[in-house]
């Protein structure tokens, strides 16, 4: 019994054929890196380094400040532009990572531009992506609701497409998305000096920018983030009925995709011990994968409300090493599921595009015995001319109504008798068989 099947041993697809399916794979992976993942901005001349933002990219971290921000629009008594930009905001400190409540006072001082409006204008990029993230959420529940078995029919076009389910759960705070506004961030670009941004306003009520280098006692100090339930006086507690609301929304559907995960790992196991069929170098590393995300997701949503550090855009611990462990792990499995289903996918014989073999997706008419014959009647669909033969298979395969491919075969066809015997047309032939 072989559990793990890697079906590389076929034709490569062409290039042409090749960059469409990378390009059909990456999209919903990159459209919610781009939609959920904040430009960070520098109060603190020392930059993060790219391990420090790169958390950022993690499902698990974009889901997190969807979180936040609904349960911040929903606990919140007095609405405004400027809760709606800190919330957006994410702030690099002098104590690294800020998505505290305390920051939409401290972080209010370098605002300069704050949203048109207190939620998303139709008319934003913002809201643009939610567009875009929604139906391919809705593509991806149609696909995950037809699918009856994990492995079946997969393929590099379609290896990403869970993680398009994020578009659904950024729907509830979809309205408060936004990157409409601006705050004064050091240039961490600047060699030999530290300098911030500094805004003046003229006369007639337009910003301007100049920069100002600083010294070392120039760095401005942020409180530390604390756990207790002193929400920030614009909002209701944690404990209310609206900070109730929000979790459970944003829990359930965690807990659907875990148990999900699990269900095809059960049955995934069952199917493989009992009825021995195999599953796929790409079935597995997909299967990894999402039950990593799953789980992993559930785990850090559920800890951190356990333990009332659920306040802050920024997930708690970010920083620390199990969570960047987490967050590699994740990025090491979609890399090794792109270069494995890279690999695997192929285009069969009957057109489909697949990991898995010919037999297992496309239409096939039966197994044949060695040295049984199987009389044919085939006519060019221009109907100039028509032939009749035999067929000696070991297997053989239809594909539409009139396409035949047989496997191991030998073919003996005469044109000069294509008028002398219909004894068996391949529509009698299915017929018999089906029967």
């Amino acid at each position: 019994m072989t559990f793990v099947h890697f079906t590389s041993d076929h034709p490569g697809l062409d290039l042409g054929k090749l960059l469409s399916l990378w390009t059909l794979a990456l999209a919903p992976l990159i459209a919610h890196v781009i939609a959920g993942a904040p430009e960070p901005i520098y109060l603190c001349a020392k930059p993060p380094r790219w391990i420090d933002y790169a958390v950022f990219w993690n499902p698990t971290s974009i889901i997190w400040r969807y979180f936040i921000i609904f349960d911040r629009r929903i606990r919140a008594r007095n609405w405004d532009r400027e809760i709606l930009a800190s919330s957006n905001a994410l702030f690099w400190t002098t104590n690294g990572w800020n998505g505290s409540e305390d920051m939409i006072r401290e972080g209010g001082k370098y605002c300069i531009r704050l949203p048109p409006k207190s939620h998303t204008e139709l008319l934003s990029k913002s809201f643009m992506n939610t567009v875009i993230v929604t139906l391919q959420g809705v593509q991806a529940l149609y696909e995950l609701l037809l699918m009856e078995e994990f492995n079946n029919d997969m393929n590099l076009a379609t290896v990403f497409l869970p993680l398009a389910l994020l578009g659904l759960i950024r729907l509830p705070s979809a309205l408060w998305i936004t990157d409409g506004f601006a705050y004064n961030h050091y240039d961490i670009n600047l060699s030999n000096k530290r300098a911030i941004q500094v805004t003046t306003t003229t006369k007639a009520g337009y910003h301007e920018l100049s920069t100002v280098p600083l010294s070392d006692d120039d760095t401005p100090q942020w409180p530390p983030q604390t756990g207790d339930d002193t929400s920030y006086e614009e909002f209701r507690p944690r404990t209310s009925i609206h900070g109730y609301i929000a979790r459970i929304i944003f829990l359930t559907p965690l807990l659907g995709m875990a148990s999900l995960s699990g269900l095809w790992t059960y049955r995934l196991l069952k199917n493989t011990i009992y009825y021995s069929t195999y599953i796929t170098g790409t079935g597995l590393f997909s299967l990894m994968l999402w039950c990593t995300f799953s789980f992993g997701s559930a785990v850090v949503f559920i800890l951190n409300i356990a333990r009332a550090q659920d306040r802050t855009t920024v997930v708690p611990g970010v920083s620390t090493l199990w969570y960047r462990l987490y967050s590699a792990i994740l990025f090491l499995l979609m890399l090794a599921l792109f270069i494995t289903a890279s690999i695997e996918t192929k285009q069969t014989w009957c057109g489909k595009i697949t990991i898995l073999y010919d037999y297992d997706v496309c239409p096939w008419i039966s197994y044949l015995p060695q040295d049984t014959y199987m009389y044919f009647n085939a006519t060019a669909k221009d109907g100039s001319r028509s032939w009749t033969g035999s067929i000696n298979a070991t297997k053989a395969y239809l594909a539409g109504d009139y396409f035949l491919r047989a496997v191991n075969a030998s073919l003996d066809a005469t044109p000069e008798t294509a008028h002398g015997f219909l004894n068996q047309s391949l529509e009698e032939f299915m017929r018999n068989v089906d029967s």
